[in-house]
């Protein structure tokens, strides 16, 4: 819901701190309060739009200047202004108290203004700082023209490496349209230790490196792709903000940003539709924000596949054929709204959490007997909603891809299936086969024990029994003898061995039942789901 909130600099864009020995303190401290209860922390911001607000306690730079600080005032409640304390420095252990004020407010100065919408100011693009990369890629001769580099949003997103774009990727990928070149990738630390190297805002652990060192032909695409939102409908026509650093060690200096929204697959859905978020940028040997307000691409009059599997990217262009270049960059972001925050931080367990949710393919074993968004492995089938499977739905299709994919043409493993339920051979490839509503066997799971694969024991496959009955092949060598005679104690059982002939030989008198013996492990049994 909308609100009007006043933000106001007051009295000057700077503040200048004086110590009590007419010095200007390194890392001057101000501890902001409300004035009607000065033991409340009431923040300032950073900005005039009231979006990014200061911490506790706000710190100035070397020379005893603060940082501009924008203050609040809320016209429905005028008396609810600041309580300040300044002191020499952050530390506690040594600061001294220099003054107080109370009263201060933000409606009686300038450099404002009045802001009718607060946007939500969060990062659309996941792991921007390519936390849990897969390592440098030197190219020898070059890199493949499709790669997954780090993990992302996945959801949802189904890899299609036949477009002819490139791969609409789940997670972050480089590609390519050819290997003509002698290119690679790396992920390096920031040093020295500690180092400020993107101004105010927070510097990562590492930042990619691409070089490309021998020049190819032919490219007509070359970037990093970063997967924004899983349906094109989410952020059609929405206006964003668009922020990233980057700069050019050497050679081609040009790097473009660029919109792709991908209609899905299937049917007559609509081609691509790839559009500049600005113009190419010129970076410089250091590192630089660039920031751009921007349209997400309309996608009015667009045709979806059938299915379900469009959505939106944002694509990291670096130079084509015959260019070479050494471009560095980290942080791409997207902002809903025409604001962004000049310091952006998430821990790596923040990204983890969006990142590492539970993946397309993944089991889970539970006591509930019904899940959204999985399928129970009761030895059924998936498909399309006229396809006539266990779980017929479109949210099936990202499943169905990767069981194709895994099993491609297995007959044995996962079955194929007409809506008819008639077997029949596997088509072309996933997307064939979902469209013409074919049904897809799941992996065989029921009243089977989960195992690791290792050995000729591939992925998919299954054996085993409850019970078993030997047969004659399967006991042990017989045991023999060479005495002449056995003798039974006085008393014993009943004959062992019955005389047929001289020599002692003979046959066992009782052969037993023939009855098969249960050969299962001690197991408890449970619900396992697999995720779509």
């Amino acid at each position: 819901m909308a609100s009007t909130r006043i933000f106001t600099i007051e009295p000057n864009p700077h503040w200048v701190i004086i110590d009590n020995f007419s010095k200007l303190p390194n890392g001057a401290a101000i501890y902001i309060y409300r004035s009607l209860d000065p033991s409340t922390f009431k923040p300032a911001f950073q900005d005039s739009a009231g979006n990014i607000p200061y911490g506790q306690p706000i710190v100035g730079f070397g020379n005893g200047t603060m940082p501009p600080i924008f203050w609040e005032f809320d016209p429905n409640n005028p008396t609810d202004t600041y309580y300040i304390r300044v002191y020499d420095s952050a530390d506690p252990n040594t600061q001294q108290f220099l003054w107080d004020f109370n009263g201060l407010s933000g409606g009686g100065g300038s450099g404002g203004g009045t802001v009718v919408t607060a946007f939500d100011i969060q990062n659309l693009v996941i792991n921007g700082i390519f936390y849990r990369n897969i390592g440098n890629q030197a190219g020898t001769p070059s890199l493949p023209t499709l790669l997954t580099i780090a993990p992302s949003a996945n959801a949802g997103f189904v890899g299609d490496s036949a477009n002819s774009g490139g791969s609409p990727a789940p997670d972050i990928i480089f590609a390519k349209n050819n290997t003509t070149s002698s290119d690679q990738l790396n992920f390096v630390n920031f040093t020295p230790l500690g180092i400020h190297a993107l101004a105010n805002d927070v510097t990562p652990v590492q930042y990619l490196n691409y070089q490309c060192t021998g020049a190819g032909s032919g490219e007509t695409y070359k970037y990093i792709q970063f997967p924004i939102s899983q349906g094109v409908q989410n952020l059609s026509s929405q206006p964003v903000t668009v922020k990233i650093y980057a700069r050019c060690n050497s050679g081609d200096p040009t790097l473009t940003l660029t919109w792709r929204q991908f209609y899905g697959s299937g049917g007559a859905s609509s081609a691509d539709q790839l559009v500049p978020v600005t113009g190419p940028i010129t970076l410089t040997n250091t590192w630089s924000v660039f920031m751009f307000n921007s349209l997400v691409p309309d996608a009015t009059g667009k045709t979806l596949g059938t299915c379900g599997n469009d959505g939106l990217f944002l694509q990291v262009g670096f130079p084509l054929s015959p260019s070479t270049t050494n471009i560095d960059f980290v942080k791409p972001a997207i902002y809903l709204g025409s604001v962004a925050p000049a310091i952006d931080y998430q821990t790596n367990d923040m990204i983890d959490s969006i990142m590492d949710t539970a993946r397309t393919g993944d089991i889970r074993i539970t006591l509930n007997s019904f899940l959204l968004g999985w399928v129970a492995m009761n030895d059924g089938t998936i498909g399309d909603t006229s396809s006539g499977a266990t779980r017929a739905n479109i949210d099936t299709f990202p499943l169905f891809s990767l069981i194709w994919n895994t099993f491609n043409g297995s007959q044995t493993l996962a079955p194929m299936f007409t809506s008819g339920g008639v077997p029949v051979a596997y088509g072309a490839d996933a997307v064939t086969d979902f469209t013409a509503h074919r049904r897809l066997s799941l992996t065989k799971a029921a009243g089977r024990v989960m195992a690791g694969v290792s050995g000729s024991h591939l992925i998919g496959t299954n054996g085993g029994a409850d019970t078993h009955t030997l047969i004659s092949s399967e006991l042990p060598d017989p045991i023999t003898s060479t005495t002449t005679s056995i003798v039974v104690a006085s008393g014993g059982a009943d004959t062992v061995i019955a005389n047929d002939g001289p020599g002692g030989s003979g046959i066992i008198a009782n052969t037993g039942g023939n009855t098969a013996f249960d050969i299962r492990q001690p197991s408890v049994y449970m619900n396992i789901f697999i995720k779509l």
